[in-house]
């Protein structure tokens, strides 16, 4: 018994679970009782044992009074509990891709700010975070008081300052963004920007390599799109700026494009 019991183990299940499959695989409809003095298992744990194999497709209950188990021929209940083993990693992989993705976006910029020997002047505040940018973003929209600008390139963003911004449109903040053409293709987001207020424009060519905010002509959070090198990855860089000559110069980007652009045409 403890070789077959060993080599279950060793497709992941446990102690419990092999010693109670082994021993309905050797005896027909047994009640739990009988499984736990067949297998060793104590009885208070024989009910959660089936269960689990239950899950994984090994174990078959038999409807009557007592209950009685079954165990799924090995071929199938092997083969059934592969899939299970599969479909739990898929799962956790993910999972795990999911947080890894998240925790990128905070060490990226740690890792390639001294690699490409970046070293903003005091004019800029780097950002730790995209977290750390969108909450700048929403501070600089509440507190808005005659316009604001922006730029971006699809607006995914757009949900997470919505009533920021018709709070701001409300008070009589003026708001302008300009929006990349392609966005049309994926998504309504430039309808739902002008649907709420926004003076929405729609600009061609290659996406603009900063995107961001700019609000009452004095502060900005924007995103500083490196262009790629050989070898390396673009890189996104968050910063904040309150420095007059970056504001000025983000304002005079932002205003020669929005002359180039286009409305949005219902």
């Amino acid at each position: 018994m403890s070789d077959v019991v060993d080599k279950l183990k060793e497709l992941g299940l446990t102690e419990y679970e092999s010693k109670v499959y082994y021993a309905l695989i050797k005896n027909s409809g047994l009640t739990a009782e009988e499984i736990s003095k067949t297998s060793n298992v104590p009885l208070t744990r024989v009910y959660s044992v089936l269960t689990s194999l239950q899950s994984k497709g090994m174990v078959l209950e038999i409807s009557g009074r007592p209950k009685r188990f079954e165990a799924i021929q090995p071929k199938l209940a092997l083969r059934s509990y592969a899939a299970y083993v599969k479909s739990m990693m898929e799962e956790g992989l993910r999972r795990l891709e999911a947080k890894a993705r998240e925790l990128s976006l905070t060490l990226e910029p740690i890792y390639w700010n001294n690699r490409l020997s970046l070293s903003p002047p005091e004019t800029l505040k780097q950002l730790s975070s995209f977290s750390e940018m969108e909450h700048y973003t929403k501070h600089m929209t509440a507190s808005a008081k005659q316009e604001i600008d922006i730029l971006t390139y699809l607006f995914t963003w757009l949900d997470v300052i919505k009533e920021d911004l018709i709070d701001a449109i409300t008070q009589g903040v003026k708001v302008k963004a300009l929006i990349h053409r392609s966005s049309l293709e994926i998504s309504k987001k430039p309808f739902e920007a002008k649907a709420i207020g926004i003076e929405v424009r729609l600009y061609d060519g290659e996406p603009y390599p900063v995107r961001g905010m700019i609000v009452d002509f004095k502060k900005a959070a924007f995103i500083l799109h490196l262009v790629a090198m050989p070898g390396r990855p673009v890189v996104a860089l968050p910063y904040y700026t309150e420095n007059v000559a970056m504001i000025k110069l983000l304002l005079d980007a932002f205003n020669y494009m929005w002359f180039k652009s286009h409305n949005l045409e219902a």
